[in-house]
C-alpha cells in the first residue's frame, strides 16, 4: 500500500456569492465570514486524500471492458494512479482551524480578554466523483468546534451537500495515443482548481451558545454559497 501523503490544497479566494445570514468562503486556508454576529473568521488547514475508486493506470485493461468492471477501490496519495479517462471516485478528510473578531453584546462583569476572539475548529469528511478529467462533483459532512468564549466550546453539524470543482488546466486535449510523459504532465495541470460549493450549518446559533447576553443575538440554520481557487501541492509536484 503506498504512503499516504497529507495534501495541502492553499486556497487563493477569487470571489464569493453572498448569502444568507451568512458568507463563508472554504478552501484549505479557509475563511468563514460571519455567523450574524462573531466573525470573520480567517485561518487555515489540510486536506488528506488517499482511498480511490476507479481503474488504476499502471494496470492493463482491455479498452472494450465497462469501467465497471474494470474499477476497483486502491489507497494512493492524491488518487494519481486513477485513470482520468474512467469515472473515479476520491475519498478523504480535512481541518481548519479559524480564530474571528466576537462582536456580540456582554454582561460588563465578563472580563474583555473572555469576549475578544472565537475560534472555529471545522473537520470534515468528503467524497468526490470525477465526472471527467477536468470536473470533480461530490460532497462533505462533519462537524464544526467553536471556542474561546466564557462558557466554553460547543459544536455544530456542517455540511456541504454539493460542491464542483473544474480544473481548466486539465481541459487541454490529450494526444491520440498519449505517452507517459503526456499523461504525467496532463496530472501536473490539475493544480489549478476552482470550486463552487454550498456549505450548510443546521440548527443556527444563540447568544447563550458564545456567553453573551440573553436574547441579544439568535440565528437560523446557516447557508452560503462560495467560490474559491486552490492551488493543490500534490498535482503540482507530480505525487
Amino acid at each position: 500500500m503506498k504512503k499516504v501523503v497529507l495534501v495541502a490544497l492553499a486556497a487563493l479566494i477569487c470571489g464569493v456569492l453572498p448569502a444568507r445570514p451568512a458568507d463563508a468562503q472554504t478552501g484549505f486556508i479557509r475563511w468563514l465570514e460571519r455567523l450574524s454576529g462573531p466573525g470573520p473568521f480567517v485561518g487555515g488547514g489540510l486536506e488528506i486524500s488517499a482511498l480511490c475508486y476507479g481503474v488504476q493506470k499502471d494496470r492493463a485493461v482491455d479498452p472494450d471492458a465497462s469501467s465497471d468492471r474494470a474499477a476497483a477501490w486502491f489507497w494512493d496519495a492524491n488518487c494519481g494512479r486513477a485513470a482520468r479517462d474512467r469515472r473515479r471516485i476520491t475519498v478523504g478528510a480535512s481541518w481548519a482551524r479559524m480564530v474571528g473578531d466576537n462582536t456580540l453584546q456582554y454582561d460588563a462583569a465578563v472580563p474583555p480578554d473572555l469576549t475578544r476572539r472565537v475560534t472555529a475548529s471545522m473537520f470534515l469528511a468528503n467524497a468526490d466523483v470525477g465526472v471527467v478529467r477536468s470536473i470533480d462533483v461530490g460532497a462533505a459532512v462533519g462537524f464544526t468546534q467553536f471556542s474561546g468564549a466564557p462558557p466554553g466550546s460547543f459544536t455544530r453539524p456542517t455540511i456541504e451537500p454539493l460542491r464542483v470543482t473544474w480544473k481548466p488546466l486539465a481541459m487541454k486535449p490529450m494526444p491520440l495515443q498519449p505517452s507517459a510523459a503526456d499523461a504525467r504532465a496532463a496530472y501536473r495541470r490539475e493544480w489549478l482548481q476552482i470550486r463552487l460549493a454550498v456549505t450548510v450549518l443546521p440548527g443556527g446559533f444563540d447568544a447563550e451558545d458564545f456567553g453573551a447576553i440573553p436574547g441579544s443575538y439568535e440565528s437560523g440554520t446557516e447557508v452560503q454559497t462560495n467560490l474559491y481557487v486552490m492551488v493543490n501541492v500534490a498535482n503540482l509536484l507530480g505525487w
